[in-house]
């Protein structure tokens, strides 16, 4: 009877160690084939990884009746095991007192269901493979499946090789430890769990891609030179696995290309469970960027070497985590241009994505280099556009004509009666002394202009990096014997958004309000004189009626004269 009770307390002891397996680990030996441990291995965003694992059996026996009866040690030297069991700092003063393999299972009776005790004595086996049997390796993978023959019963770990190579989406199983019955086999679902990231970029709320509330989205449209701002999101799920983890590190890896400049402003919170975002501190040499010289494309790495020390109180990191980061940056002359009315265009040249780099395997011991994954990347867009223009004499077909003089305005004031319209909001650029102009920081007190000219040559005078909105292009000056051509409204209108699922690809759409973006400005030869209501001409009627004073005091004077004469 006695005995009796030793092995039916060793059976409860290792049904309360198979929960530390992974909690959705499902074990039916239903569907399961004899002498065969069938694992299939699901987490991340698809389930056809490549996984490796290692069965040990730690204790032998026959199953009957859900029980495993006349327990053995699986390995050759139960005396060592157990002197590095009671060696262990973590878990080895409960087995002070123990002598032998009843010890063992009274002990591990007295631990409670997923208790931090359990955990440890499963850690520990695990740390100690060569002191019990020898494993016996996967034996076949089929996608997400592996399949590991074992023909005795017995209790076994199983344990999931750590790739030599990062894998992305990828996490390690937790240990699985369980009764198993060869007569029937077992099919383990065996599921881990990683964390995801999403990259959003800020655009005025009225111009923000379609469904957007608050302007963050996928792709957004700024002027060169404007500063925005960039947000990532790093993202774990409530899931219990997240406990098992001795420290949880977390690497945002953010890659801005050539036409996007950083300039940093880096701020970040942290939400764990339902509670309130806080500041979380990231120190300064955690957070490091540097330019390619040859590319131009700026790598961004933010390192939170444990997410778990910002825990607090009761917080548990398996109730989830949200970490959010933002900083800022601006689109620089290298930005890709979206010129021309045209119906669609699809960018790329802008887009930048990032990837979060994260602790992969739960049972790292904190010796040696932890284990991590990577999530699959993901991208945002951001659009920019141009204005193309060409001055030309007399007619849309005449020669190039150089030297006139433009400025380009925000906002337009209609004239009341004879006065003419007004405009203000003077756009500021930067003369890149090829014909183009380059739209400037519009906060900038030196190192810009606000006035084209035309180019010798060529007549044109581009303007790169135009956000959606309205201008206007007025003539403020025409070359020497040319009539200065009316004001030109510009109009930039615009839909952008992701046009895949899988976030390799956006696509920037002009609506039909968009107008002269592509323009040829025509100057007219002849008479100088500016038009009707002009200081010109108020000259001129002055001038004229001058002349025509004159012309009269000569007439009576002559008159006078000649009346005098003839007296």
């Amino acid at each position: 009877m006695k005995k009796t009770s030793k092995i039916a307390a060793m059976a409860a002891a290792m049904a309360l160690a198979a929960t530390l397996a992974v909690p959705s680990m499902m074990m039916s030996a239903s569907a399961a084939t004899e002498n065969t441990v069938t694992i299939t291995s699901e987490q991340g965003t698809s389930s056809a990884k490549t996984h490796s694992y290692k069965a040990y059996k730690i204790f032998g026996g026959e199953v009957a009746d859900s029980q495993l009866k006349n327990i053995t040690f699986g390995g050759s030297d139960f005396s060592a095991f157990l002197t590095a069991l009671k060696a262990d700092t973590t878990i080895g003063s409960d087995f002070t007192s123990v002598t032998d393999v009843a010890g063992v299972a009274a002990q591990l009776a007295t631990y409670t269901n997923d208790s931090a005790e359990a955990k440890a004595f499963a850690k520990f086996v695990a740390m100690n493979t060569d002191k019990v049997a020898a494993a016996v390796e996967s034996s076949t993978t089929e996608g997400s499946e592996n399949t590991i023959p074992l023909t005795t019963d017995g209790y076994y770990v199983i344990i999931e090789d750590v790739p030599a190579d990062t894998q992305t989406d990828f996490a390690i199983t937790s240990y699985i430890l369980a009764q198993y019955d060869a007569s029937e086999g077992a099919d383990i679902n065996a599921k881990s769990t990683v964390p995801t990231v999403d990259k959003q970029v800020l655009d005025e709320t009225d111009d923000a891609e379609e469904g957007s509330t608050d302007g963050w989205g996928e792709t957004a449209d700024h002027a060169i030179n404007e500063t925005f701002q960039f947000k990532l999101i790093g993202t774990l799920t409530a899931d219990a696995k997240y406990d098992d983890y001795l420290s949880y590190k977390m690497v945002f890896h953010d890659t801005l290309n050539k036409g996007i400049t950083y300039d940093g402003g880096v701020a970040a919170t942290v939400k764990f469970g339902t509670g309130d975002a806080r500041t979380l501190t990231i120190a300064a040499e955690k957070i490091v960027s540097s330019t390619d010289a040859t590319t131009g494309v700026t790598t961004l790495t933010i390192t939170i070497d444990d997410l778990k020390a910002a825990l607090t109180g009761t917080e548990k990191l398996s109730d989830g985590a949200v970490v959010t980061i933002t900083y800022n940056a601006h689109l620089n002359a290298d930005a890709a241009l979206t010129a021309g009315n045209a119906v669609a265009n699809t960018g790329y040249d802008n887009v930048n994505g990032v990837y979060l780099e994260y602790s992969n395997n739960p049972n790292y011991t904190g010796s040696g280099t932890p284990s991590t994954g990577n999530t699959p990347n993901d991208h945002v867009w951001v659009f920019t556009y141009s204005v193309d223009n060409v001055k030309k004499k007399d007619s849309t077909s005449g020669d190039n004509l150089a030297g006139a003089k433009f400025k380009l305005f925000t906002t337009k004031t209609a004239g009341t009666g004879s006065d003419p319209d007004t405009y203000s909001g003077e756009v500021k650029l930067i003369d890149n002394n090829d014909g183009t102009y380059t739209v400037a920081n519009q906060t900038a007190t030196t190192g810009f202009v606000t006035e084209m000219v035309s180019a010798a040559t060529t007549g044109i005078f581009n303007i790169k990096g135009l956000d959606t909105g309205t201008y206007y292009l007025v003539e403020t000056e025409a070359p020497s014997g040319y009539k200065v051509a009316d004001t030109v409204e510009v109009v930039i209108s615009a839909t952008h958004a992701e046009t895949d699922t899988t976030g390799s690809a956006a696509q920037v759409t002009m609506e039909a309000a968009t107008k002269n973006m592509s323009n040829t400005v025509v100057d007219t030869s002849g008479s100088t004189l500016p038009s009707t209501g002009g200081m010109g001409t108020k000259l001129f009627i002055v001038c004229g009626s001058l002349t025509a004073a004159a012309a009269g005091i000569y007439l009576v004077s002559k008159k006078r004269a000649k009346d005098e004469t003839e007296e």
